[in-house]
């Protein structure tokens, strides 16, 4: 019963585990802090690295390319490098986004979400009649999950055709310029480059 732990079982521990034990703790407190500075050395590295990443993907590479007038192009090497357009959503105002799709009658994105305090289990099996019968005071929260509010403004702007099919959609109506967009919600648009 007096196998060593596990954390004690590194080579530069072993050594000491066999003299005073207040040295192992001081030599574990200094191997921390060196862990510890090594991880802030490298969360710091990580955030200048993907800010870089960040730059060459969403901006120097989509403006070379667009550029030329290229939004796919295969290299040499037999890499493809694609730009797609993308776009980030923001909605100021839910109720207004909420009334705006129910008169699209597109509400069927909404997502209603109920938080219920210590229902008994016999009654969950009726959960919406014990609201009803039983006055169970309750929150509910409506929204639209990120991913699907994104997609149906892509769709919703036509942001995922190309060039003219887009531009003939702005003009029969089939899509919406970002810009005539109602001003509780706002979209950045954005380029991706996909390399495969």
């Amino acid at each position: 019963m007096n196998e060593r732990p596990s954390f004690l079982k590194n080579e530069e521990i072993v050594e000491a585990v066999s003299g005073d034990s207040l040295s192992v703790l001081n030599q574990l407190v200094q191997r921390q802090l060196e862990l510890q500075e090594t991880v802030s050395y490298l969360e710091q590295q990580l955030k200048v690295a993907e800010e870089s990443l960040k730059r060459v993907s969403m901006e120097e590479i989509p403006n070379l390319l667009k550029s030329k007038g290229l939004s796919r192009i295969k290299l040499s090497n037999g890499k493809v490098v694609e730009i797609k357009d993308d776009a980030n959503v923001t909605i100021k105002d839910r109720e207004a986004f909420f009334k705006w799709l129910a008169e699209r009658k597109e509400d069927d994105i909404i997502k209603t979400m109920f938080a219920v305090d210590r229902v008994p289990s016999d009654l969950l099996k009726q959960i919406f009649e014990f609201f009803d019968k039983n006055d169970v005071p309750y929150s509910a929260d409506r929204n639209v999950h990120p991913q699907t509010l994104k997609k149906f403004f892509k769709t919703l702007c036509g942001l995922d055709v190309e060039g003219e099919e887009r531009e003939v959609g702005y003009i029969t109506g089939k899509y919406v310029p970002v810009s005539s967009l109602p001003d509780w919600c706002s979209v950045f648009l954005l380029s991706k480059t996909k390399i495969k």
